[in-house]
């Protein structure tokens, strides 16, 4: 599997980097605050509809009393794990899981309000046998579900998995008309919408889906175009979309993710996963990007420097891009980044770094 540190070491600009609880008799035991009161649940237990880098839509459960989450998906599969707590209330949570055979150990999660993003051990696309690694993930409880409420421009990075390899696609929607409209700039070059050349502009029928929070796309001719949700992250929208290709063949599957166009860059610190099984700390400035990746077969740590630039007079608002190695584009918003490798480049494409800003 390629990931961002062989793509480093492949454009040679890493040259000098280098409890559990126990029950009564036979009863449920209820926590308590210490006096003999029940305790208040924590707010944030519950279901999550799950969108994972690996391609899969899924369902997380999850609960923080106990320190327990299961992912289960479609055809009713399932796989649990326990969690760590952290030392301070807004850190990440660490995983344990029988799957996580690595040295590193590069789970984990954070979890606020109606969101948690992490990355948990989920199978590797088309392995056969079926292997495991840590993919990025972000679930959701807060999906939209009144279609007015669609509405609004969205820098979108994607990555496809085949059974021959991965790909990246970066580029602009905007969902406009009270929801019913998506317009995509589907050019090899990456514009605004209002900016893409009339040839490259697609125009999809947005419809809601029997699945709650989940929207249908369909194309002009009335193909079936796939699926996709928005949810409400700490007050603002992020496109959500993953799962298999309607339009491709068996073995086929997309993850997406969309953060609203802004109009400015700021710096921050992240911490977050990647498609390489990584564990990434970020730092960001107005005019760079460095990232420290944990890998998990070994335990070591890599890091790579990014010069960020604007996207150009036609480019998306908020985008940045990078000088190399091999091109990767970045994004950014309130609560979450994220950096993705150029498409068809034997380096970089597929690779999908995903983060929370501190």
């Amino acid at each position: 599997m390629k990931d961002l540190t062989k793509a480093w070491v492949a454009a040679a600009l890493m040259a000098g980097l280098a409890g559990c609880g126990g029950g009564g008799s036979g009863g449920t035991f209820a926590p308590t605050d210490g006096g003999g009161a029940k305790a208040t649940p924590d707010a944030r237990n519950g279901d999550f509809k799950f969108f994972a880098t690996n391609g899969s839509r899924q369902v997380l459960k999850i609960d923080f009393d106990q320190l327990t989450y299961t992912v289960t998906d479609s055809a009713g599969g399932s796989n649990s794990g326990t969690l760590v707590k952290p030392s301070a209330p807004a850190g990440r949570y660490g995983i344990s899981n029988a799957r996580i055979t690595t040295q590193a150990n590069t789970s984990g999660l954070f979890a606020f309000n109606d969101t948690v993003v992490g990355a948990v051990p989920l199978a590797v696309p088309n392995s056969n046998p079926v292997s495991y690694a840590a993919y990025p993930f972000i679930a959701s409880r807060a999906l939209v579900t009144t279609q007015a409420n669609l509405d609004g421009v969205y820098n979108r990075f994607r990555v496809d998995s085949t059974p021959t390899g991965r790909d990246s696609f970066i580029g602009q929607v905007r969902i406009s008309g009270g929801g019913t409209t998506m317009t995509q700039c589907v050019d090899s070059g990456i514009y605004r919408v209002e900016k893409c050349p009339a040839a490259s502009v697609n125009v999809s029928t947005i419809t809601a889906d029997a699945e709650t929070g989940m929207w249908g796309l369909t194309g002009s001719d009335g193909t079936f175009l796939g699926r996709f949700a928005i949810a409400r992250v700490e007050g603002e929208n992020v496109y959500l979309s993953a799962g298999g290709s309607p339009t491709a063949g068996a073995g086929n599957t997309v993850f997406a993710i969309g953060f609203p166009e802004a109009s400015s860059w700021s710096a921050f610190n992240g911490v977050g996963g990647s498609t390489g099984g990584t564990m990434d700390t970020v730092v960001a400035s107005a005019t760079s990007f460095s990232i420290t990746s944990t890998a998990p077969e070994t335990g070591t740590q890599t890091s790579a420097n990014f010069t960020l630039h604007a996207m150009g007079a036609d480019g998306p608002l908020g985008m940045r891009s990078s000088d190399g190695p091999g091109g990767y584009f970045f994004m950014r918003m309130g609560k979450l980044e994220a950096m993705v490798g150029a498409r068809s480049n034997v380096n970089t494409a597929g690779f999908l770094h995903l983060g929370v800003v501190n």
